[in-house]
């Protein structure tokens, strides 16, 4: 056992100590998953991949009796008091409601299983929603 113990601690002294300077070359620097190392000391840096630009989203106004349950109760649930005047189905199955509580209005968006996914306020001209 003492003689591994030792041989252990020479091992780890000469990795420590005798690594020449030269060495340290060799070593290899963290580069990002984009970069390409060309030569030891030169990183051409690529651009990251872009996301593939999404299809704007289309929406086709629907009757608001037409909004699935699970959307009018969350659309309750997060805007108590509010009432919906329009509602708008879109191309990737969200939807687009505006509601309104006294002098408020709202436009807010909902993906088809009821969860949030942004409010903002109507525009002025004519309708919101298409």
């Amino acid at each position: 056992m003492k003689n591994l113990v030792k041989s252990a601690f020479v091992a780890l002294v000469v990795c420590v100590f005798a690594i020449p300077a030269s060495a340290e070359s060799l070593m290899i620097a963290p580069v990002n998953v984009q970069d390409t190392v060309v030569k030891k000391d030169t990183v051409v840096k690529e651009e990251a991949p872009m996301l593939l630009a999404q299809e704007k989203v289309t929406y086709t106004k629907i009757e608001v009796a037409e909004v699935p349950e699970k959307v009018a109760a969350a659309v309750t649930a997060k805007y108590e008091g509010y009432t919906t005047k329009e509602a708008a189905k879109g191309s990737d199955n969200s939807y687009k409601l505006i509601i309104e509580k006294g002098d408020s209005t709202l436009t807010v968006y909902f993906n088809e299983a009821g969860e949030f996914l942004k409010e903002e306020a109507p525009q002025k001209e004519g309708s919101a929603l298409v």
